[in-house]
């Protein structure tokens, strides 16, 4: 197997909303982030695996699923 000349990007998905941006990678396991942009507006604290975010990640996960195409 041969590698292209130049980087792989990955696919990704994300979601925001006034206090809350989700990124989603399908093809990287365990790789999605989430971010309180209200109290973390540089996005440095990754609180996705937090045991008190799996709420909000359910949340943003139903929103993106709504504009994802095929769901419309």
């Amino acid at each position: 197997f041969v590698y292209p000349p130049y980087p792989a990007t990955q696919e990704w998905q994300s979601i925001r909303t006034e206090r809350w941006k989700w990124i989603h990678y399908p093809n990287l396991h365990e790789a999605d982030e989430l971010y309180d942009v209200q109290a973390d507006a540089l996005e440095m604290k990754n609180i996705v695996r937090d045991a008190s975010s799996a709420a909000i990640v359910r949340q943003m996960q139903s929103q993106l699923r709504v504009h994802l195409p095929g769901n419309r």
